[in-house]
């Protein structure tokens, strides 16, 4: 299964409400008191780089649910099993 990322979810969400990256980012402006250009936004979008607060102020913003998880698939954590292996060895040395 392919995950979205949060920026791509964000350009989803926008789109199926007739909103635009501007719009979205004068409401930033808003609740934050900060400049947020539509074009730092979009940047921002492209590049999936937000901080958990404004991933939490963006899904308020969009009124949608905000939900932050860690979901492992069976080959990270086979390779982290076999990290842990490596460390545990080394340290017995």
């Amino acid at each position: 299964m392919v995950s979205l990322t949060f920026g791509e979810q964000v350009k989803i969400i926008l789109n199926r409400k007739g909103m635009t990256i501007k719009e979205l980012a004068e409401q930033i402006e808003i609740c934050t008191g900060k400049k947020m250009s539509r074009q730092n936004l979009t940047q921002r979008l492209g590049r999936d780089n937000f901080q958990e607060q404004d991933m939490r102020l963006i899904a308020q913003i969009l009124g949608c649910p905000f939900q932050l998880s860690i979901l492992a698939t069976n080959e990270s954590v086979e390779r982290a099993a076999y990290i842990c292996l490596l460390y545990t060895s080394d340290a017995a040395d």
